[in-house]
């Protein structure tokens, strides 16, 4: 048996253990095969490790201590001692360079998301945090009522089904123009502004709430905000923000502060 070992291996002795003991997956198990093919002194030593395993009561620690005394590293100075190097391989050093360069690309990506979005996108992300409470419709409604269709609008609001919310609420402006025409016309509005599709009336409707004196006023100045984030008019978001700042009741008041600070 050689007593050598050999500096070109890149395996360490204890996968070289599990490789003798038939414990490694069979990529990994092939891979050592075809090098110990072209490598007699890497090949003997498994055979001496086979040996060793195979006594009465070896066991890995004790392998480790006969490796070490075993065999002596090729150099200059022949009696030096060596203790077999514990190598990590190659093909682990690529996994946690990989798990690391996905965090990494992760983490920026989210910084981008957070820290680099336009206006519009910034107000699309805040009407997706929150959306305004649905309103409680009426118990039992007859059918084919004002009643009726209002609590099929609610339904659809409270459901986030935004087009056909908007749809319900623009039929009721329509058929019941006198049926709570201030609430019918903001949650018409809102779900407009959810559903990607408001229009010059949408921010009429927003302007002639926030002017106003119903409890509609605080939500309706705030969507305000939004709808000329959307349009990607910022200095118009920016007076709509200090001048709903400065009622009596604020809704989202984070959101406004930061409008009215840029």
């Amino acid at each position: 048996m050689s007593e050598t070992w050999t500096s070109s291996s890149p395996y360490s002795w204890e996968l070289l253990a599990d490789y003798a003991e038939g414990l490694l997956n069979p990529a990994t198990a092939d891979a050592i095969a075809a090098h110990l093919e072209n490598h007699p002194i890497d090949s003997e030593i498994v055979a001496g490790i086979r040996g060793y395993l195979a006594r009465d009561g070896a066991t890995r620690e004790g392998l480790e201590a006969w490796l070490e005394t075993t065999y002596q590293r090729r150099t200059s100075d022949p009696k030096k001692s060596y203790s077999p190097p514990k190598i990590i391989l190659w093909y682990k050093i690529l996994s946690v360079a990989a798990a690391v360069a996905m965090l990494v690309v992760a983490g920026w990506w989210l910084w981008l998301q957070q820290n680099d979005l336009s206006w519009p996108q910034q107000a699309n992300a805040w009407l997706q945090e929150e959306a305004y409470p649905a309103p409680t419709p009426s118990r039992s409604p007859s059918a084919d009522t004002a009643e009726a269709w209002a609590q099929q609008a609610a339904l659809a609001y409270e459901q986030q089904n935004w087009p056909q919310a908007m749809a319900w609420y623009d039929s009721l402006q329509t058929h019941y123009p006198t049926y709570d025409s201030l609430g019918v016309a903001f949650y018409g509005a809102v779900a407009a502004l959810h559903s990607g599709s408001p229009t010059l009336t949408t921010a009429v409707t927003l302007q002639h709430l926030a002017e106003g004196q119903s409890s509609y006023r605080a939500p309706a100045a705030y969507y305000q905000v939004i709808f000329a984030l959307l349009q990607d008019h910022t200095e118009e978001a920016h007076l709509l923000a200090i001048q709903a700042l400065q009622a009596p009741e604020v809704y989202r008041r984070s959101v406004l502060e930061e409008v009215a600070s840029e």
